[in-house]
């Protein structure tokens, strides 16, 4: 890594949230893929390396954290913790 993307790294955090959207960077802080949050059905962390997402009516996608610090990691889980209890709630069928 030079010293450009090291210095931008301690800086830039892997992913943002602006109002419902998520962004994930991939390996890059530049490279960034976009979820909608209200879609979001589940996620795991199937290793250390690595989250997958699944969208309401969706399939499962990978994505990388690579260069994630272990808080960002911890952060991301509790957002979309937080967003798939709310999603959820919505979706249920009303008895």
């Amino acid at each position: 890594m030079n010293v450009f993307l090291a210095a931008l790294n301690s800086v830039v955090p892997h992913f943002r949230v602006r109002g419902h959207m998520l962004s994930v960077s991939q390996g890059h802080p530049f490279s960034r893929v976009h979820i909608d949050l209200r879609e979001v059905a589940a996620y795991k962390l199937p290793g250390p390396a690595a989250i997958r997402l699944r969208l309401f009516r969706g399939h499962w996608m990978s994505l990388s954290t690579e260069g994630f610090r272990p808080s960002e990691v911890g952060a991301l889980c509790d957002l979309l913790n937080q967003w798939q209890k709310q999603n959820h709630q919505k979706h249920e069928p009303q008895a």
